[in-house]
């Protein structure tokens, strides 16, 4: 055998076992992290007397309000809340009477729901803060023809609308 396969094969010898010791002292570092959260969606919530139904039932309060004469009015509190987190703007309030050919209904808070309170007027974005309230009466008058309204009982039905307002963290 010749030196040079000699030493060919100690080297390969050695590279080999080189290569052993290497690999299997050989381990890289590592490491693994992970971060979790949560995030919550706002709400709107539009609360009519402080009642957390969706129907709420009107009291109307007054001597003659079970007996109105022509002519005479009769009123119900009412007031509206907003009891969710973000601001919003009222998109529509309505007032129906049952009876309209008897009877006129008219909540003396309807333009200041719709306006708001804290904007120039004629602005489209008018906020309602997160639980401002606007307290007012709902007047329900008779008035129609006094033959045709003889007993008549009428319903009042006020709905209000709102959503959220375009800057809702006013």
């Amino acid at each position: 055998m010749s030196v040079r396969r000699i030493l060919l094969s100690v080297l390969l010898t050695l590279a080999t076992l080189a290569s052993l010791v290497t690999g299997a002292t050989y381990a890289p570092f590592s490491d693994i992290d992970t971060a979790v959260g949560g995030v919550q969606a706002g709400s709107v919530d539009v609360v009519l007397n402080s009642e957390a139904d969706d129907e709420v039932e009107l009291e109307y309060a007054g001597p003659h309000c079970g007996n109105l004469a022509h002519g005479e009015s009769c009123g119900a509190p009412l007031a509206v809340r907003n009891a969710g987190s973000l601001s919003i703007v009222f998109t529509n309030v309505v007032v129906d009477d049952q009876h309209p050919e008897c009877f006129s209904s008219v909540l003396d808070t309807r333009s200041a729901l719709l306006q708001g309170e804290q904007s120039p007027a004629g602005d489209p974005h008018s906020d309602h803060n997160a639980n401002d309230v606007h307290a007012g009466t709902l007047t329900t008058t008779l008035d129609g023809d006094a033959d045709e309204c003889q007993g008549r009982t009428n319903t009042v039905l006020v709905t209000i609308r709102a959503q959220q307002s375009p800057s809702p963290h006013d």
